[in-house]
């Protein structure tokens, strides 16, 4: 194959976070609108709050994916509480999660956490499909409707979601690329960052 000759000479000399982030504001900006749409839910849910950020991993991460340790969706509302025991000034809880069964474990415990009811997460799909697409996951491959609709919607929604982790005091995430996100998009420092 030819070597890629879009790539900046820039980012094969040094690459660590901060030239990450210069990289992708130059060459991979977010669009303006999605911006917005950001800063009018941190406006609403997040402002003169000290904020608890969750992704809450799961579908096929708990299935596979060996190499990276697992969080059954029953024990995530023990980490939330065992962590407010640690950080009582923790106001308000944001959870992300991919999937609604531990959605709804965590709410039986904290039903006002912050979460955005109309993202796309699983539900009923069946697990046989998460094995079955495996290396083309069932998430990017909706069961009705348009694939190229519903890519562009999930992509949205994980570029808004990992940019308002980002802005939490308080992260505890599963391994992700929505966990590394909220890393990256970082501009102040986190009062504690966990993955776990």
């Amino acid at each position: 194959y030819e070597p890629l000759t879009h790539i900046p000479t820039i980012f094969k000399e040094n690459v660590n976070l901060d030239l990450g982030k210069k990289l992708a504001s130059q060459f991979c900006p977010i669009h303006t609108n999605i911006l917005e749409e950001i800063q009018t839910l941190y406006k609403k849910y997040f402002l003169g709050k000290t904020t608890l950020g969750i992704m809450a991993r799961g579908t096929e991460m708990l299935q596979f994916h060996l190499d990276y340790p697992k969080v059954k969706s029953n024990t995530w509302a023990t980490i939330i509480s065992e962590y407010l025991q640690k950080y009582p000034n923790i106001d308000n809880i944001f959870v992300v999660t991919d999937d609604n069964e531990i959605l709804e474990n965590i709410l039986e415990f904290y039903p006002d956490i912050v979460y955005f009811k109309d993202f796309f997460r699983k539900t009923t799909q069946p697990d046989h499909l998460i094995g079955q697409y495996r290396h083309k996951p069932w998430w990017l491959t909706p069961l009705d409707g348009d694939i190229l609709t519903h890519r562009k919607k999930t992509g949205k929604e994980c570029i808004i979601q990992s940019t308002l982790l980002s802005k939490c005091p308080h992260v505890i995430g599963a391994h992700s690329g929505v966990t590394n996100g909220a890393y990256f998009f970082n501009n102040t420092p986190f009062t504690q960052f966990t993955v776990i």
